[in-house]
């Protein structure tokens, strides 16, 4: 037999030997260890404790795509800051992990695909007809038939185009420069953000009547058929009711009844509706350690504000209230008739609040914006549309929140508004550095879904939209113009 010599102790050893059996020493490759007891007991813990926490994994995202707890019927004072915290983080987790899991929409952290090009003009819809204008468009309505628009010029004037013969102009002069317009109820207008005294339009004799509510008017709903108008100053802290006639021209006899001073600025205003017709008012804190106000007033009890009920919230300042009817998402926008509650969209996003005339009850939403929130609408169907600064469109359940959708749009959304009857949402997509061409998204359906988009010419600039029954209106402030688009 052939032997070898250890190279450390040079005592022979067989060939083929891979331990010298003198010193003890490795003379060729080792085996792979084997496990030994320890070593094997040690591993199962570590599998048992992954399957542990993979369990854990799996029963938290169970019970967060059910849309998670929801607190109901809390009374003044209950819904605080650590009430309402953890909803928004589960929210977020949840939105992270469904995205992630369900394989629907791009996945987290990657840009939305490219929208795929559009004809400039979709089945059903007309060519756009653009008409020019006087001075920069700031903000854009139709009246409630459709049959004019009314256009608010950088130069503080109103100009209302027939739209069906755009030859017939009219021109209204306002004062203090107002920068957004509200239509409140079929017949009047708001001209908000005037320096000074508020203009309010009657739409039928185009006759001006100038309200002083003590501040400047960012918010203001009517009620009571057209007889008592509500107005908020964020900067006076004050809610000022005045109460007309419901006549036309000079017969209204808009007059001042009553004043409702507040700790912190009111900075929505909306319309619970009922009998009676309630006003809801939203008042964010200035810190997380000074929590704001969601209030529910009854308007018609005197002294203005005595009957009215308070739940302690901590708002985020640009949360949106979406009432029917009320303040719509985004100028322009209509309400959706037919609803019996409001909603408010707060945290980012995150989280809805459905407010009654009793209850404000808390959802958490599937999914939140990866970019910021742009503006929402509610659709028919009880579906909640949230537009997305990073180029989408999410489509969520409005009873429980559950996600149903991310629609990409290609580009971010300048400026959105529903139909009347809340059938269809039209988002503006405005110009980028590749074209001058905006273009409109039109989502409709039960859910909604992407039916169809739209070219709308050079829409640069500021750009706002209004919605009617049967045509769409599209401002443009660096073309000085609006542009029409019938449905055919």
């Amino acid at each position: 037999m052939t032997k070898a010599q250890c190279p450390h102790c040079e005592v022979s050893v067989q060939a083929g030997a891979i331990k010298c059996p003198a010193c003890r020493r490795w003379i060729g490759p080792r085996p792979g260890r084997v496990l030994g007891q320890s070593v094997l007991f040690a591993a199962s813990c570590a599998l048992l404790t992954v399957g542990f926490a993979a369990g854990l994994g799996i029963a938290s995202l169970a019970g967060l795509q059910e849309g998670g707890p929801t607190v109901k019927g809390c009374p003044p004072g209950d819904l605080t800051a650590s009430a309402a915290a953890p909803a928004v983080s589960m929210a977020a987790s949840a939105a992270t992990l469904s995205a992630a899991s369900s394989g629907s929409g791009a996945p987290l952290g990657l840009p939305p695909p490219e929208a795929s090009s559009s004809p400039s003009v979709a089945a059903g819809w007309g060519e756009p007809h653009t008409l020019s204008l006087a001075s920069a468009p700031r903000d854009v309505v139709f009246t409630e038939d459709g049959a004019r628009a009314v256009v608010l010029g950088d130069d503080g004037a109103l100009t209302i185009l027939a739209v069906d013969a755009p030859a017939q102009r009219q021109t209204v002069a306002l004062q203090g420069h107002p920068r957004r317009l509200r239509l409140v109820g079929p017949h009047h207008l708001l001209a908000l953000d005037a320096e000074g005294a508020l203009p309010l339009v009657d739409l039928r004799t185009l006759g001006v009547t100038l309200l002083d509510a003590g501040g400047p008017v960012s918010e203001g709903v009517m009620l009571g058929q057209g007889r008592m108008l509500l107005v908020a100053s964020a900067q006076a802290r004050r809610i000022r009711r005045f109460i007309g006639t419901g006549d036309a021209g000079e017969a209204s006899g808009w007059r001042a009844a009553g004043d409702l001073l507040l700790p912190r600025a009111p900075l929505r205003l909306g319309v619970l509706p009922g009998n009676p017709e309630l006003v809801l008012v939203l008042a964010p804190g200035g810190s997380p350690a000074d929590p704001g106000t969601l209030e529910i007033l009854d308007p018609r009890i005197e002294p203005l504000g005595v009957s009215r009920l308070a739940f302690s919230l901590v708002l985020d300042p640009a949360a949106l209230l979406l009432s029917s009817p009320g303040i719509p998402a985004s100028p322009g926008a209509g309400p959706v008739s037919g609803s019996t509650e409001s909603l408010v969209l707060d945290r980012g996003g995150a989280q809805l609040l459905r407010v009654t005339p009793a209850t404000v009850a808390i959802t958490p939403l599937g999914a939140a914006p990866r970019g910021g929130v742009v503006g929402a609408a509610r659709l028919r169907g009880g579906h909640l549309v949230v537009l997305d600064a990073a180029g989408e469109a999410l489509v969520l359940a409005e009873a429980g929140g559950a996600s149903l959708a991310r629609i990409p749009l290609g580009r971010a959304p300048a400026a959105a508004a529903t139909t009347p009857e809340g059938e269809a949402l039209f988002i503006v997509l405005a110009g980028g550095p590749d074209t001058s061409d905006a273009e409109i998204a039109i989502l409709a359906g039960d859910p909604p879904a992407l039916a169809a988009r739209l070219r709308a010419g050079r829409a640069m600039g500021t750009t706002r939209v209004a919605a009617a029954a049967h045509r769409l209106a599209i401002s443009s402030a660096a073309e000085r113009s609006v542009t029409i688009i019938d449905r055919r």
